[in-house]
């Protein structure tokens, strides 16, 4: 059995043939270590790390293969994609999605470089097949299994073994020219009124900044508000959040960043969000503390060693 568990789902099972149709792609550690995996990311040339394969069966449940993607790439390689590695603990996951007829992404975007072949409607089985052994350095992280289950080295180390390609479970999509798609039911971080989706779904970018930057641990070093994270709660306009890197630098301040795909009447919009990490040192204000005691302005002064984050940008994604 491979050590990593790869699972192929989608919020419903039912779409047309015409719409976008996100599939979601969950990856689990099954071993008992922490291991690293690759993924992705914005891979651009050479050949798919992870492809579709699209299946009929027949009433003895025998599955024939209709259609495969090809491996190969064909993208926009005016800036260099790169693939992403991921630390996974034992026995935890970590998701990232693909998009379906999103012609708009499909030659500048990795999860959105997959077309939906020319298919009738009616019922497929459609499996996502994960090969990652083309990419270089996977050697340190990945050991390969033979046909006859074994490794070169006796499974002697904490890599995460696999076949040359592993495939997920098998996803049951129905097309139709009636799909059902169910309406965003309101929760407290998305009602009704949700100003971030509002905001989205206008193309408001600097206004969903700043609805972000608010809800974030602190927007400024020395005024310190109640804040929230209802941003990174599931959102009807928010169909994607990644985690954030494995590592950053240990010196202070520092930068982190998340991707964010926002979805609207208008398409799929791909964002980095870049925070600055910082810490503030109690007796390193005394200066400031003075200045403002002297200046009669009322601004709250940390008492004590805190850390602070502070959005600093939300770009669009090249």
């Amino acid at each position: 059995m491979p050590d990593l568990s790869i699972k192929l789902g989608s919020e419903r099972n039912t779409y047309s043939r015409t719409e976008v149709i996100q599939l979601n792609v969950t990856f689990t550690n099954l071993t008992e270590h922490t291991s690293s995996i690759t993924l992705p990311g914005t891979k651009n040339a050479g050949k798919r790390m992870l492809y579709l394969a699209y299946y009929v069966a027949d009433s003895n449940d025998f599955y024939t293969n209709i259609h495969t993607e090809s491996r190969e790439m064909n993208m926009d390689t005016s800036i260099l994609g790169q693939v992403y590695w991921k630390n996974l603990d034992a026995h935890k996951s970590v998701s990232i999605p693909l998009f379906l007829n999103d012609t708009n992404n499909f030659r500048t975007k990795n999860a959105a470089h997959h077309a939906l072949p020319n298919l009738p409607n009616g019922t497929y089985k459609v499996v996502v097949w994960y090969a990652p052994f083309d990419e270089p350095y996977v050697d340190y992280i990945f050991g390969k299994i033979n046909p006859f289950r074994d490794s070169d080295d006796d499974f002697s180390t904490h890599k995460i073994y696999l076949e040359e390609q592993t495939a997920s479970n098998y996803f049951e999509l129905i097309l139709t020219d009636n799909p059902k798609i169910p309406k965003w039911i309101s929760t407290s971080h998305c009602p009704k009124n949700c100003k971030l989706c509002k905001a989205s779904d206008n193309s408001h970018w600097s206004k969903v900044k700043k609805i972000i930057s608010k809800q974030t641990d602190h927007t400024s070093k020395y005024k310190k508000e109640k804040t929230d994270t209802s941003w990174c709660q599931p959102h009807r306009n928010i169909v994607w959040i990644s985690p954030p890197p494995d590592a950053i630098l240990s010196s202070l301040p520092a930068y982190t960043q998340n991707s964010i795909i926002f979805r609207n009447q208008k398409g799929y919009h791909y964002f980095f969000i870049t925070w600055q990490l910082g810490r503030i040192y109690r007796f390193r204000t005394i200066a400031v503390k003075i200045f403002y005691a002297t200046s009669h302005l009322n601004l709250s002064i940390t008492s004590n060693n805190s850390n602070y984050k502070k959005l600093t940008a939300l770009k669009l994604t090249p």
